[in-house]
């Protein structure tokens, strides 16, 4: 029997890591527009700690004067992404919440594609 973890499990994820399904999960108008988000995070893989860290997302506030130049940017920069409503608010503050991860995470938009798996199209 070998005495070397790394031969028969893998690696813990990185402390803080976001999974897959978090992306898949709270960047959806399915969460970020709900009343009651919690109802979305129940039937998920989330970990506790994803959970509560999607509530925080969920909660802050970063649409304003400040950050409106920042959240239009990222509407732009994801127009290939996520199908955005035109003239309405709804894409703005959908940014408005990823701008706060990325904040958080201190990372870009870059990253923020990476996570989420999917490949940018043209329509």
């Amino acid at each position: 029997m070998s005495t070397n973890m790394t031969e028969t499990t893998s690696a813990p994820p990185k402390r803080g890591a976001l999974s897959q399904e978090f992306f898949k999960t709270v960047f959806t108008d399915r969460f970020l527009f709900r009343d009651i988000p919690f109802e979305v995070l129940e039937g998920t893989g989330l970990t506790e700690a994803e959970k509560m860290f999607a509530l925080r997302i969920y909660k802050t506030n970063y649409y304003n004067e400040k950050t409106y130049e920042d959240c239009a940017h990222l509407v732009d920069r994801l127009d290939g992404i996520y199908r955005w409503q035109s003239n309405s608010e709804g894409p703005n503050i959908f940014c408005s919440k990823i701008l706060c991860l990325l904040r958080i995470k201190k990372k870009d938009v870059e990253w923020f594609i990476a996570q989420l798996g999917r490949k940018e199209e043209a329509y």
